[in-house]
Order: structure tokens, then sequence, then C-alpha cells
């Protein structure tokens, strides 16, 4: 096989779980939020296992842009990519990681929260859904107990939290 060859199939083979990522976010399916922490971590994955990949089939050159590739991804959205409640800043401010909202999204939208919680620890969870119910409490200014379960439509929550954090009411 040609050396040309070689670096087109790498790079389709790198390059198309990025296609799959654009096609998801084009789509008219599911909030596009709500998708944003199951492709992300499966981008993560697929350029880990690219590398892996690069590292023994490829030639030298592209194993090493592919190891600038996956260093820039983390560096974008961290390494591990986990849950935060804050936002955490990078290099020139930049924020990194994964939205909260975006993970709150991925668990209050019925059709992303099983994929979504196969993604996360249990531990993360449980503290999303803490979060989650920390704001409810917050915006509702009721002055509940924290540790008071909240028995919810979870779709409804989440569109309540976005209601009023934009200032409809």
């Amino acid at each position: 096989m040609d050396h040309h060859h070689i670096a087109l199939t790498f790079l389709e083979k790198g390059l198309h779980p990025f296609y799959e990522a654009q096609q998801a976010l084009e789509g008219d399916q599911y909030v596009s939020v709500s998708l944003i922490v199951f492709i992300i971590k499966t981008l993560h994955e697929a350029l880990l296992a690219m590398h892996a990949t690069a590292a023994s089939d490829f030639p030298a050159k592209l194993e090493a842009e592919m190891s600038v590739m996956v260093t820039d991804f983390e560096s974008c959205w961290g390494d591990p990519i986990t849950y935060a409640p804050y936002v955490v800043h990078g290099f020139g401010s930049h924020q990194v990681g994964i939205p909260t909202y975006a993970y709150w999204a991925a668990l209050l939208n019925p059709r992303m929260k099983h994929l979504t919680l196969q993604l996360l620890s249990q531990e993360e969870a449980q503290q999303i859904w803490g979060d989650i119910q920390t704001e409810l409490l917050r915006i509702s200014g009721e002055g509940l107990v924290p540790n008071t379960l909240l028995v919810v439509n979870r779709t409804n929550v989440f569109l309540m939290i976005m209601a009023v954090n934009i200032g409809v009411r």
C-alpha cells in the first residue's frame, strides 16, 4: 500500500467520529444540548482508540499528529472528562470541560438519560441529581430542606430551570 493511501485511510478513520457528531448535532430528533455529554465522551474514546491504533499501524508522522489531536481535545474538554458543578478555566481563561447545564439536560432528557448514565460514574450521577435539586430549591424560594425529595417530572424540571434562568415565570 502506498504512503498516501495509508494517510488517507488514517484520516478517514480518525475524522469519521467527528462527522457522526456533526450529523447528530444537525438533526432534529434531540435537543442538541442534551447530546453534548454523549458526543464529547464518545469522541474522546474514539480519539484514544485511534491514537492507540496509530502507534502500531501507521507511520510515525501520523501517530504524532494523532497525539496532537488527543492533547488538544483534552485541553478543551478535560482529562478525565468529568462533571463539575462550577466552571473550570484553563489556559487563556477558556472554559475547560462540558458545561454543567449540558450534563443536566442529558439526564433530564428521557431519550438521552440512559445513554448518559452509562457514561457517568455513580458518584457523578448522584452529584448531578443533587445539584439539580439544590438549584430547584434555590429558585423556588420556599426554603425547603435540601435533602427533601422532590417528586416531579424531570423534563418539566429542566424546562422550569431554563425558564427561570432566562427570566420567564
